[in-house]
């Protein structure tokens, strides 16, 4: 008798006069006549199982024939969602199996301080996580996961975190061991360079100068506060179209208090501890130094 290419079943267990049990479909891929393999069990517990490839196809267009694209919803039907307690709306999971199935990564979502009743009107926690090979990973630490954190208050804009789920800039990255540090690598030579780029509005008029960008060093002191210990600042000395100058700052601090060190203004001219030079000048940093040099100064 021929086994037919596909099937639907219910396995059952039997509790007293009562069963229950899971309902699977299988199908078979091999013109041989074998067995129909499981793809889909749908288990008494509401889980369902898949055991291939889940693809998702629409091509209906919305209005104005822009294609919307099929949609993937994970809902958590709680009425009570409580952004405060970070409740988990929804996630997924990477596993592998060696004696048991255990998580190596996972994508998660959660309901973040400020959420709305209004769709679009909360905000949001995605953490995309991955384990690591001291036994912790996802059970761990925040160190092994990325956050993309929704703005909260009334604010706009989401943060990103690396190794933080609470980043309190744009940007946040950190490390618990080791040195924490950031590369880029170009291997191949065609004309152009790695680099960072700092654009800043500079606001209305032409006035309006001051720093495009700042690098700063920060630390922590004995009472464990963090400082700025210095900067570089890029500056914005003219912003006039066709006549745009700038310069380069150079900023310590001194005994708490923080002061430019040295400047290098748009015709090259190179000032210690004082922004005013016009050719080389060395100015004593503190006020108890009994000298002052001028070399091919002419302020």
């Amino acid at each position: 008798t021929s086994i037919p290419p596909s099937a639907i079943g219910f396995v059952s267990t039997a509790a007293s006069t009562h069963a229950k049990g899971d309902l699977y479909f299988a199908t078979r891929d091999v013109t041989t006549d074998t067995t129909p393999t499981v793809r889909l069990t749908l288990g008494a517990d509401g889980n369902s199982t898949f055991a291939g490839n889940v693809r998702i196809a629409d091509k209906t267009l919305s209005s104005g024939n822009t294609y919307s694209g099929p949609i993937l919803e994970i809902v958590n039907t709680d009425t009570n969602i409580d952004g405060a307690q970070n409740d988990v709306l929804g996630q997924i999971h990477f596993k592998g199996v060696d004696t048991t199935e255990r998580i190596g990564a996972q994508i998660k979502a959660y309901a973040n301080d400020g959420w709305g009743s209004l769709e679009g009107d909360n905000s949001t926690i995605l953490q995309i996580g991955v384990g690591d090979d001291s036994g912790q990973g996802l059970q761990g630490s925040a160190s092994n996961s990325m956050y993309l954190v929704g703005a909260t208050g009334g604010g706009t804009g989401a943060k990103l975190g690396l190794g933080t789920a609470s980043p309190g800039v744009l940007i946040d990255a950190r490390v618990t061991t080791g040195i924490g540090a950031i590369q880029l690598e170009q291997n191949t030579n065609d004309g152009t360079n790695p680099a960072f780029y700092f654009y800043k509005n500079r606001g209305s008029g032409n006035s309006a100068t001051g720093f495009a960008g700042t690098i700063d060093w920060y630390g922590l002191n004995a009472s464990n506060a963090r400082v700025r210990y210095g900067y570089i600042g890029l500056g914005m000395a003219d912003v006039t179209a066709g006549s745009e100058n700038g310069y380069i700052s150079f900023v310590t601090n001194f005994n708490g208090t923080q002061a430019e060190r040295m400047r290098i203004n748009s015709a090259g001219n190179v000032s210690f501890s004082t922004s005013t030079g016009t050719g080389i000048s060395i100015v004593a940093p503190v006020a108890d130094t009994h000298y002052n040099w001028m070399i091919g100064a002419n302020e």
